[in-house]
C-alpha cells in the first residue's frame, strides 16, 4: 500500500485498488516471457522488468525514472531510503549494485565472496540501516550499509522473501517454509557438516590469521572467512587431536595415537614420537626452555630441544607408569597432574629431568572427591575445579584445601570443568548445575570475568546452553570475536554485538479442547465474557506458545489451575497440560514460559467455570428436598 493505493500483482498484470475500484497498471505484452516486479519503499512504488526498465507509479500510472535507464531491469533488490536509491540487478555481464546519490548513478565493484550477486534473490533494508539479502542456495548474507559483509547465515534452500518485525527477527520465506533468524544475535552457530570438520572440536589456536582447529583430524582457515567457514584438512594419520599450542613459534600438537607432532610453516606434520602413543597434554616448565613433558598412557614423556627441533628422549621420565590428562605447573615449579577418576598427583623431577617422584592425592588428602578434578590457572596461581567447588594445595599441611577466595569470587562452590585465559584480560569459566529434582539432567553456564590484581570481578554473564550441547575448546580470533568448540561443530561469538536477552513477551494460551474427543472450547481468540462450559466437557487438554521464537525446542511451560492446584508445576518441555474430570465450580488458569535464556513471560490467564451437572443444581436439590 501506499498514496497510490493497494497494489498487487497477477501473473501477468498489476493490479490497483482505490476508491473501491479495481484497476489494471500494465499488462505483459504476448511473447514478452519477462514478467514484471514490484518494489515499494517509503511511500514510493517501482516496476522493473528488462523490457521497460525501472519505472515508478505515480497517479496511477508508469513514469520514466531518467537517471536509473541505465540500469536494467532485472532486478532483484530496490531501495529508497535517506535520498539515496539502491538497486540490485542480476543481468550478465552488468549484474551488481547501481546507487543513486547526489544526483549521481554509481557502480561500484562490491563483492560477497564467493557468492556472485547475480544469486540474491531478495534483500530488506533492517531498522539500523543494515541490509539482509537472500540468495538461491547460499543463506543469507548480512552487511552494513557499505555492504561490508557481517555475517552469514546458512540456508539451503532458496530465498524467496524477507520480513523483519517488531522484534527486529528476519522471518525467511522459502518453498518448504517459514524460517526465523535473529541477526542481532552474538553467536553464530556452525555445524560440522557446513564446515567440513569431523569429531568434537577439542583445541584451537590462531596462528597470525590462520586458525587451526583439534577434532579428529587438523584442519585450518583464514580467520577472514569464519562467516562463511569452509576448513581445510591438514592430511595425516586420522586420530582424536587433545591439544594444539604455539612453542618457540612453532606449531605443537598431541594426538591419539600419533603422541606428539608439530606442523611447519606450509602446513605439513611431523611426527616428534617415534612411537604410537597417546598424548593428551604438555607442557615446558618455566625454570628450562629446553624441555618439554608429554602426558601419555606409559608415564610422562621428555622431550628436549636441539638444533631447533623437538626429539623425543627414549624412555621418557622413570619413576611414573601412570596417565593423566592435564598438566600444569604450580607456583613452586611442581608439576601437577590430575585425571577424571584417579585424583592429584604432584610430581618432583630430578635436574636432568630422567627421574621423578610422585604422589597421589585422594579424598585422604582433602580432596571432595577422586573423580572430576581439574587444573586451572586463573593468573593468580594454580586451583583445582572439583565437584564442589575450588581447591588449593596447601602446602603446610600437604593436602588440598578449599579455595575460599576463588569461591567467593566465582560466585560459590559450583562445579568448574572449564577455564580460559584470552588475550583479552578475561577469563572465562564454565561450572555444571544440577536440576534439582533430577540430579541426571545437568545445565550448564559459561561466564566471562575480568581479572583484579588478586581479586575476580565478574564481568558479564553469558548464555551458551541453546547454542551448544558441550564445550570443550575456547579461542579468541581478534575483533572481540570468539570460537567456542562443541561435539558437533563451533559457535562464532561476536562481543561486540550488544543484544537484550531479556526482552519482554508473552506466554500464549492457544487452545482448550476436550481430552477424549479433541474437540475445540476455546482457540485462543481475546473474548470479554466468562467461559461456561457444560459438565460433559470437564475433561480438559490446555495447550501453550510463546511470542519467543528463538530456539523454539528450549521453550519450558508452568502453570497453575487457581481452584483445582495447590501451587506451580515445574517448567516442562511439553506445551500442554491435560486436566481430566475437573469439579463443578469456577477456574482460573495461569501459564508462563522460560525461554532459552532462562528469561520468563509476562503471565497469560484464562477464567472459566465447570457447570454443575442438571442432578446438582439448586433446583434439583430443592426437588430431592421436597420428595
Amino acid at each position: 500500500d501506499s498514496n497510490e493505493g493497494v497494489l498487487f500483482m497477477g501473473n501477468s498484470t498489476i493490479y490497483i485498488y482505490k476508491n473501491d475500484t479495481i484497476s489494471n497498471i500494465i499488462t505483459r505484452k504476448r511473447g514478452d516471457n519477462a514478467g514484471y516486479q514490484m518494489f515499494g519503499d517509503g511511500g514510493r512504488v517501482f516496476v522493473a522488468s528488462p523490457t521497460i526498465g525501472i519505472m515508478e507509479i505515480k497517479n496511477g500510472k508508469l513514469v520514466d525514472i531518467p537517471y536509473l535507464k541505465d540500469v536494467n531491469g532485472n532486478i532483484s533488490y530496490l531501495d529508497v531510503s535517506g535520498g539515496r536509491i539502491t538497486a540490485l540487478s542480476y543481468e550478465n555481464g552488468k549484474d551488481g549494485f547501481y546507487i543513486y546519490e547526489n544526483d549521481s548513478l554509481s557502480h561500484p565493484d562490491i563483492k560477497f565472496g564467493n557468492v556472485a550477486l547475480k544469486e540474491i534473490y531478495c534483500g530488506l533494508e533492517t531498522h539500523d540501516g543494515n541490509y539482509v539479502f537472500g540468495t538461491t542456495s547460499k543463506g543469507l548474507i548480512v552487511t552494513d550499509h557499505n555492504f561490508n559483509v557481517i555475517k552469514r547465515v546458512n540456508i539451503s534452500e532458496r530465498i524467496n522473501t524477507l520480513y523483519e518485525d517488531d522484534n527486529h527477527l528476519i522471518w525467511v520465506a522459502t518453498y518448504n517454509g517459514i524460517s526465523i533468524v535473529d541477526i542481532y544475535s552474538p553467536f553464530s552457530w556452525f555445524a560440522n557438516e557446513v564446515t567440513g570438520i569431523d569429531g568434537s572440536i577439542r583445541s584451537m589456536i590462531q596462528v597470525g590469521n590462520e586458525l587451526y582447529i583439534g577434532a579428529d583430524a587438523v584442519y585450518h582457515i583464514n580467520i577472514d572467512s569464519l562467516c562463511n567457514p569452509k576448513f581445510s584438512e591438514i592430511v595425516h594419520r586420522r586420530q582424536s587431536i587433545w591439544r594444539l599450542d604455539t612453542i618457540r613459534g612453532t606449531i605443537i600438537g598431541g594426538g591419539e595415537r600419533g603422541g606428539l607432532f608439530y606442523i611447519d610453516t606450509n602446513n605439513v606434520i611431523h611426527n616428534i614420537d617415534e612411537k604410537d602413543k597417546n598424548i593428551r597434554s604438555f607442557l615446558v616448565p618455566r625454570d628450562n626452555p629446553d624441555v618439554l613433558i608429554g602426558s601419555s598412557t606409559m608415564g610422562l614423556s621428555v622431550y628436549d630441544y636441539i638444533d631447533g627441533h623437538w626429539k623425543y628422549r627414549n624412555n621418557g621420565a622413570k619413576g611414573f607408569l601412570g596417565y593423566v590428562r592435564h598438566l600444569a605447573e604450580d607456583t613452586d615449579g611442581t608439576i601437577v597432574g590430575s585425571d577424571r577418576t584417579m585424583g592429584v598427583f604432584r610430581f618432583h623431577f630430578a635436574d636432568n629431568y630422567d627421574t621423578l617422584t610422585f604422589k597421589k592425592y585422594t579424598t585422604q588428602d582433602g580432596l571432595p572427591a577422586e573423580v572430576n578434578n581439574y587444573l586451572f590457572n586463573t593468573g593468580n596461581g594454580l586451583t583445582m575445579g572439583t565437584l564442589d567447588g575450588f581447591y588449593k594445595y596447601d602446602n603446610d599441611s600437604d593436602k588440598y584445601v578449599e579455595d575460599t577466595k576463588r569461591n567467593i569470587a566465582f560466585g560459590g562452590k559450583n562445579e568448574f570443568d572449564f577455564m580460559y585465559n584470552d588475550q583479552q584480560g578475561n577469563l572465562w569459566v564454565k561450572h555444571v548445575v544440577h536440576n534439582k529434582r533430577d540430579k541426571n539432567i545437568m545445565y550448564w553456564y559459561l561466564e566471562r570475568y575480568t581479572m583484579l590484581g588478586d581479586t575476580i570481578a565478574k564481568k558479564q554473564y553469558d548464555i551458551f546452553r541453546p547454542y551448544m550441547s558441550h564445550i570443550n575448546s575456547f579461542g579468541y580470533v581478534g575483533n572481540g570475536c570468539y570460537i567456542i568448540g562443541d561435539n558437533n561443530g563451533f559457535v562464532h561469538y561476536d562481543t561486540r554485538i550488544n543484544k537484550d536477552f531479556h526482552r519482554p513477551y508473552n506466554a500464549l494460551i492457544r487452545r482448550i479442547e476436550n481430552i477424549y474427543n479433541d474437540s475445540l472450547i476455546y482457540g485462543g481468540n481475546e473474548i470479554d465474557d466468562k467461559i461456561a462450559l457444560p459438565y460433559e466437557q470437564r475433561n480438559l487438554r490446555v495447550i501453550f506458545s510463546a511470542t519467543t521464537y528463538e530456539y523454539p525446542g528450549e521453550i519450558k511451560f508452568k502453570s497453575f489451575l487457581e481452584g483445582n492446584d495447590d501451587e506451580w508445576s515445574d517448567f516442562r518441555s511439553e506445551n500442554y497440560k491435560e486436566y481430566p474430570n475437573l469439579r463443578p465450580g469456577k477456574y482460573t488458569l495461569h501459564v508462563k514460559a522460560i525461554n532459552c535464556y532462562d528469561v520468563e513471560s509476562q503471565e497469560a490467564t484464562i477464567t472459566f467455570q465447570i457447570l454443575a451437572p442438571w442432578y446438582l443444581t439448586k433446583l434439583a436439590i430443592l426437588l430431592y428436598i421436597a420428595l
